[in-house]
């Protein structure tokens, strides 16, 4: 139905900038002759419509509660969860490179949380430190999971094997420096 300068329809299909499914809207009459009506994302306003828009609008909101509630007892499973994550690290707790979402989305599946894209993780401060973060996991529109993330050093054993080689390096060149000046003592005769 056309009223003036604006064009009042049922939305068929949720429409980002627009509204959801059975939202009344009223918009430009180009915009709707246009791009709404042909893409079949809304249709008229008149009675007959209107009764089948609140039809579906009742089927669409029991839909939208069994989705927030299954939302719901996930984010719980995923709460529960804490991830660690080790990296490589400097003397001063920085990591080499950084903790990425691919990272996480690793680690979920490890736990048998196999059914999370990786866009729908975030990390709300940039990880290039050791220690305890939180993540965001978002479920649904209306559920956003949180987590914990411990990013610890790896300990390898190349550097246990470089500080123990150093240690016995400075044990041979103490051991041999003092044989060696003993060796100098011996071969300087008197006169």
């Amino acid at each position: 139905m056309i009223l003036g300068v604006f064009y009042a329809g049922f939305i068929t299909k949720n429409v980002e900038s627009l509204g959801y499914v059975g939202d009344l809207v009223s918009v430009k009459p180009g915009y709707a002759r246009n791009f709404l009506l042909p893409q079949g994302l809304a249709v008229v306003a008149n009675e007959r419509n209107k009764k089948l828009f609140e039809h579906q609008k009742s089927m669409v909101e029991k839909k939208k509660e069994k989705e927030i509630t299954s939302a719901k007892e996930f984010a719980d499973k995923i709460s529960k969860i804490s991830l660690t994550i080790t990296k490589a690290a400097g003397e001063s707790d920085k990591i080499f490179g950084s903790v990425t979402t691919l990272d996480l989305m690793e680690g979920l599946k490890v736990n048998g949380i196999t059914d999370i894209e990786r866009r729908k993780i975030t990390l709300p401060e940039e990880v290039k430190k050791l220690g305890v973060y939180k993540a965001h996991v978002k479920i649904h529109p209306e559920v956003i999971a949180e987590f914990s993330v411990w990013v610890v050093a790896k300990k390898t054993e190349e550097s246990k094997e470089t500080k123990e080689s150093k240690e016995s390096s400075s044990e041979e060149k103490a051991t041999s420096s003092s044989q060696g000046v003993e060796e100098k003592k011996a071969s300087v005769k008197p006169t």
